[in-house]
Order: C-alpha cells, then structure tokens, then sequence
C-alpha cells in the first residue's frame, strides 16, 4: 500500500496571504519498537530526546556569523562535516536523513534547541538563540542562513564580549525533539542501528568540539499494514489586508475542514491518532506558536498561528512535535475516520513590509 501526501504551499502577496502546509501522514510507537506504515514517504516517528550541554567558544565579533551549534553523525565512521556524502545522508522525497536497511530507510532528526549564551569572562547574560533542524535543514531565530552547504550548521552572531575583537561565549545548549523515519516504499521489518549515533556538539571555531548523543540506541521497526489518508485544503487565502506598522495585529482569520481515513485489513494495530505541526527552517521564528511569511528580501511580514477544534476547544498547533490527540483506532477496527476544523490566523510583524510574502509549515498526522 501507498501512503496518501499532500503537500500545501503558504503563499503570501503584498495584500493577500496564501497559507499552507505540507500535509504528511505517520506512525510512532512509544518506545523503540516503532510500528510503521508501509508506503513510501514519511512512514514511522520514535523517540523523545533531552539532552543538555555546555561549553564555550572562541570567535571574533564583527566576524563572519558562526555556526556554533551543529548536529553530527558518525555513521560508518565518517562525521557529517558539510558533505554530501551518500554514506551518511540519503534523500527522499526531498527529505534528507542518516539511512539505514540499505538505504530502504533513513532516520530524520526534528530537533529544537535553545542556547543560552553568557559572556565567558564576565558570566553576565548575552542573549538566547532558538534553532531548529529537520529534514529540510537548519536555522535560527537570527535568521542568519548556514555553512555552505552544510544541512545541519546554522549560523549564530558572534556579539564582542569586551575582551578587544574577541569574542568569548559560554553556551548551554538544551536540545528536544524526535525522530522521523522515511522509506522508499520497499522497507522491510527488522532491528536498525546507527553505528554512532546522532548527536549535536558546541563547535568551537578556536577549540575543541563538544558533543553528546541523542540516538544510539538499535531500533525494532515492523511494517504494519496500516494506511491513512488525509483531506484538507491546498492553500488558504487570507483575502487582501494593507501592510501594518502595529505588531500583532490580528489581520484575518480563515476557517476549514480536515478529513482523516485510516484503514487496516493485516497486521493490525492499536494506536492514538494524533496531530503535530512542524517548520521548514527559514521561516521558523523562534516561537512555537508562529510561522514567519518573508518578503522576497527573506525578511519577515507577518506570521500565521494554526489551531485545530477538538472538542470544542480551539487548540494550538505548535511547530514543536507536540501532538494533539484527536481519536484511536483498535486491533479489532478496520477503519476509522475522524473530521475536524482547522483555523488559520494572520498577524502583522508591525514592520510595515509590503509585497509578496511566503512561507510554508507542515502537519503531520500521527499514529502513536
């Protein structure tokens, strides 16, 4: 079986906002026995890493930003050093992943971390970065790119710390999230492992790097026989508004339906039907609540929150990896279907921008 996508763009114009979302369908168990569908695309989710570091970092103010915080991985015994080395990422669909079975799967970190970063010699506060990686790449709030062709390498500022040019930053690095697993529609069930592990290090441009793991572990992965399909609208048109110079203004508000339909005829399981939202990097603001919409300059004009009604609650689909449960599905079920309505809200950044403006988000429907 085939697992349904469907993709939703956010486009946003001078006085009209599109939004959108790509729409994907998934599975995750609760431990490292991970449960999947059996198509191709993103088919499985697993684990709930926390892991926290700490360490400093010597650069030059003023300088070329830096990419202090850095995911890694040293599958096969090659650290991923901005490469595109096939023994260390593979793509599907457009997803970049650590593979695994041959290739038939990759692993796909969706990871958040937020640094705290202090003034080494001082310990007062400097400020705090919020960054985000998935299978798109990377970013952070600074919105300041990544290393040349470097996935997982989101540069940071590199502020001067009283000490002449130099600058000299104590990091503490908290780092959440989960991991996604694509297949190419031929996987097959099994234990999988990453030699090493993925992990995130504090790079020191002028030292040693840092590093711990956050997967290592070898993980049971069955093909189920279960599929769903989703239904919601492509776009969303928030209508014409004029450029505002009020910060969070609310400019619009758009309403519509979602439809999910999951059947099972062999290997059938139990499982929570869940919602969870998620980002690509350049339009992820820092909250998890709104999605930046950039100009064609890549600067931000307004930002969009989603919610989903269950229940009668409006509940806030945040960008990360929290689910909304939104019904089950037994063993002994063949079908279910759960209809829900989802809404859109337009806000002003207040930075009057005007022109086209874009961006695009992601839902992922999750059996867990």
């Amino acid at each position: 079986m085939r697992m349904n996508t469907m993709t939703k763009k956010i486009l946003m114009r001078l006085k009209s906002v599109l939004l959108s979302g790509l729409f994907i369908l998934i599975v995750n168990a609760p431990s490292l026995s991970v449960t999947v569908l059996n198509g191709r695309g993103l088919i499985g989710v697993y684990g709930q890493p926390n892991v926290t570091l700490s360490g400093s970092t010597l650069s030059y103010s003023g300088y070329s930003p830096s990419s202090y915080v850095q995911l890694y991985n040293f599958y096969n015994g090659i650290i991923y050093e901005c490469r595109n080395d096939p023994r260390v990422l593979k793509v599907i669909d457009g997803v970049a992943g650590v593979p695994i079975a041959q290739g038939e799967m990759i692993i796909v970190p969706e990871i958040v971390f937020v640094d705290e970063r202090r003034n080494a010699r001082t310990k007062s506060y400097i400020d705090t970065i919020v960054g985000h990686f998935n299978g798109w790449g990377s970013g952070t709030n600074e919105q300041l790119g990544v290393d040349s062709d470097c996935l997982w390498a989101p540069r940071q500022s590199s502020p001067a710390t009283g000490q002449g040019t130099e600058s000299e930053i104590n990091h503490l690095v908290v780092a959440t999230g989960r991991f996604l697993i694509y297949g190419t529609g031929n996987q097959r069930s099994g234990t999988y492992y990453l030699r090493d592990g993925i992990g995130i290090s504090i790079r020191n441009p002028r030292g040693r790097e840092i590093s711990r793991a956050l997967s290592s572990d070898r993980v049971y992965i069955e093909v189920s026989g279960l599929t769903c399909t989703l239904n919601a609208p492509n776009y969303v048109n928030f209508g014409p508004h004029s450029a505002s110079s009020q910060s969070n203004e609310l400019l619009a508000t758009v309403k519509n339906s979602m439809s999910v339909n999951c059947d099972q005829v062999y290997n059938k399981i139990a499982a929570t039907i869940s919602l969870s939202g998620n980002v690509k990097p350049q339009y992820y603001s820092g909250n998890s609540l709104e999605i930046n919409l950039l100009d064609t300059q890549q600067k931000p004009g307004a930002y969009v929150k989603m919610y989903v009604m269950v229940n009668g609650n409006k509940t806030p689909i945040t960008v990360d990896q929290r689910p909304i449960d939104l019904a089950k599905i037994t063993a002994q079920q063949t079908n279910v279907s759960v209809n829900n309505e989802l809404v859109y809200e337009l806000y002003s950044r207040g930075n009057n921008v005007a022109g086209k403006v874009s961006g695009s988000a992601e839902l992922s429907i999750i059996m867990r």
